[in-house]
C-alpha cells in the first residue's frame, strides 16, 4: 500500500501516505458519512472500508443567566469606566445589553474599573461585577467576582472600592467573554439574581495574550565601603526589612511591598559602627516599568540626616503611574546626594519591588519616625577662598580628628589634629594657591579642596 483514498459523503476528499488523516472546515450540528480505499504503486485499488457516520457538535454557546433589577425606582448604574469603556447611562430598564461594548485586555495586565450609582435618595446601593475568565458562560468560578463596595445618598456617585485594579488572569481563556455589573438597594447582588431594587448591565471583554514581557535591566549601583554605615531598616506596603551590613549592595527583589495612588509613606535607617555622619538618603521607583529611574517624578524621596533613629518620608504615586510590579531602588550615600546608577566611596543600596496599585490596602502600618529632612554635610570646609583662618565643621563626639594639608605639587605642609572643641587652622603664613585637605577621623578619609 502506497496511500490512502478519504471518501466524505461519497466524494473524494483528499488523498494521504499515513494512516490517520484531520478533517477540517465540518459544520456544527450536521451528520458526515466517511470511508477509505487504499492503494499500491501498480495503481490497484482496494473495496471501500467500512462506512463511519459522525454529527459535529453544536457550538452554539449555552445562554448566560437572566439578572434584572425592577423599574419601580431610579436604583441604577450610572456610569462603567472599565480601560476603553466609558459607558453614563440613565435606567432604560432593570436589565440593560451593553455587549456591542467591547474593551481590549491583556493576559497579567492591570486595569481600573469604576462604577457610579444613583441611589435615588437618601439610600444605600452595593455594586458587584462578574468577569467569565474561562468563558464557560457563568460568573461561579474563583475570581470571577469583583466587591467595588458601596455609595450613598448620591445621584451619580462612585462606590466606595472605585477604581478597583483588575488584573487579567494568567489563566484567562482568550477571545470574547462576558463581564456583569449589578447595583442593587441595601445588600450585595448576586450574579443571577431577579426582580429586586436596582440594575443589571452586561459588556464585553475581549481577552488577548499579553506575552511575557523580558525582565526590566536595571543600572547597577552600590557604595564600596559599607563598614562604617549602612541601610539597617527599610518599611513599606508590607515589606519590613530589618538587616545588617550588605557589603555596598543587597538585591531584596524578592521582598513585595504595596503601594497605592496616592499618598504613601516609607520608613527607613541608618546602622553606624561608632560614630554617625550626614546619609544623603534618595528613593526610586520606576513608575513607568520602563527599567530605569531617569523619568520625570521617579526620584521620590532625597533628603539627609545623621539620624539612627527611624526616619520617614512620604510621597504621592501618581495616576499615571503603571499599575503591577516595578522595581524600587533605595539609596543612602557618605556626607553627598547620589544618582540612581552610581557607584561610591561609603554607604549602600538596596533594590525591592512594589506593587502599584489603584487603592489602597485598609492594613498598612504606620509607626512613629523622624521625618527626613536636608542636613549640612558631615565634614564640611569654610570660608574658601580663604584668608587666615579655615573652619573645620565636624560630626559630634568627634576625636582626635587628622588633618593634612598638601599644596599643587602633592607635599605635606601641615598635619594637625583637632577634635570637635578646636576646629579653626591657621593658613596665614602659606602663600597664595590651591590645596588639598586631607580629613581622617580614623573610620573615613574625606578629600576637600580650598583656594588660598
Amino acid at each position: 500500500v502506497t496511500g490512502y483514498d478519504v471518501y466524505k459523503n461519497s466524494s473524494l476528499l483528499a488523498t494521504t501516505t499515513n494512516t490517520s488523516y484531520s478533517v477540517t472546515g465540518l459544520t456544527a450540528s450536521t451528520t458526515y458519512s466517511f470511508y477509505v480505499k487504499a492503494k499500491d504503486a501498480a495503481g490497484n485499488v482496494s473495496s471501500a472500508s467500512n462506512i463511519i457516520n459522525i454529527t459535529t457538535l453544536d457550538d452554539t454557546p449555552s445562554a448566560y443567566c437572566t439578572s434584572n433589577g425592577n423599574t419601580t425606582y431610579q436604583t441604577s448604574t450610572t456610569l462603567v469606566n472599565f480601560n476603553t469603556i466609558n459607558n453614563s447611562t440613565a435606567k432604560p430598564a432593570g436589565y440593560n445589553d451593553y455587549t456591542a461594548q467591547t474593551t481590549d485586555v491583556k493576559i497579567s495586565s492591570s486595569y481600573n474599573l469604576t462604577v457610579n450609582v444613583n441611589t435615588d435618595g437618601n439610600y444605600t446601593i452595593k455594586t458587584k461585577v462578574w468577569i467569565d475568565w474561562n468563558q464557560d458562560n457563568d460568573f461561579s468560578d474563583a475570581g470571577e467576582e469583583y466587591d467595588l463596595g458601596s455609595a450613598s445618598n448620591v445621584s451619580d456617585g462612585a462606590t466606595s472600592n472605585s477604581p478597583l485594579s483588575i488584573t487579567v488572569p494568567a489563566g484567562a481563556t482568550l477571545g470574547n467573554t462576558r463581564m456583569r455589573v449589578s447595583s442593587k438597594y441595601s445588600s450585595a447582588p448576586t450574579a443571577c439574581e431577579t426582580g429586586f431594587d436596582g440594575e443589571v448591565e452586561d459588556y464585553t471583554v475581549s481577552i488577548a495574550d499579553g506575552g511575557t514581557p523580558p525582565p526590566a535591566s536595571y543600572c547597577s549601583s552600590k557604595g564600596n565601603n559599607s563598614s562604617y554605615e549602612w541601610i539597617d531598616l527599610v518599611q513599606i506596603g508590607g515589606i519590613d526589612n530589618a538587616t545588617g551590613n550588605d557589603g555596598g549592595y543587597m538585591d531584596y527583589t524578592n521582598l513585595t511591598g504595596n503601594i497605592a495612588y496616592g499618598s504613601n509613606t516609607i520608613y527607613f535607617s541608618t546602622g553606624f559602627k561608632s560614630s554617625s555622619y550626614t546619609e544623603y538618603w534618595h528613593v526610586w521607583i520606576d513608575y513607568n516599568h520602563d527599567g530605569d529611574f531617569d523619568d520625570a517624578g521617579e526620584q521620590v524621596v532625597a533628603g539627609s540626616s545623621s539620624s539612627s533613629n527611624t526616619l520617614q518620608a512620604t510621597f504621592d504615586v501618581p495616576t499615571s503611574a503603571t499599575l503591577g510590579n516595578t522595581r524600587m531602588r533605595v539609596t543612602m550615600k557618605y556626607n553627598a546626594a547620589a544618582t540612581p546608577c552610581e557607584t561610591f566611596s561609603y554607604g549602600e543600596v538596596e533594590d525591592y519591588t512594589v506593587n502599584i496599585t489603584a487603592t489602597k490596602n485598609s492594613s498598612s502600618s504606620s509607626m512613629y519616625a523622624e521625618m527626613l529632612s536636608n542636613e549640612d554635610p558631615s565634614f564640611r570646609i569654610y570660608p574658601n577662598p580663604v584668608n587666615d583662618y579655615i573652619n573645620i565643621i565636624l560630626p559630634d563626639n568627634s576625636k582626635n580628628v587628622h588633618i593634612t594639608i598638601y599644596n599643587m605639587t602633592g607635599s605635606a605642609i601641615r598635619n594637625i589634629t583637632l577634635d570637635e572643641n578646636t576646629n579653626r587652622i591657621n593658613v596665614s603664613d602659606i602663600s597664595s594657591g590651591v590645596y588639598t585637605l586631607i580629613i581622617n577621623d580614623g573610620n573615613k578619609i574625606v578629600t576637600e579642596k580650598f583656594i588660598k
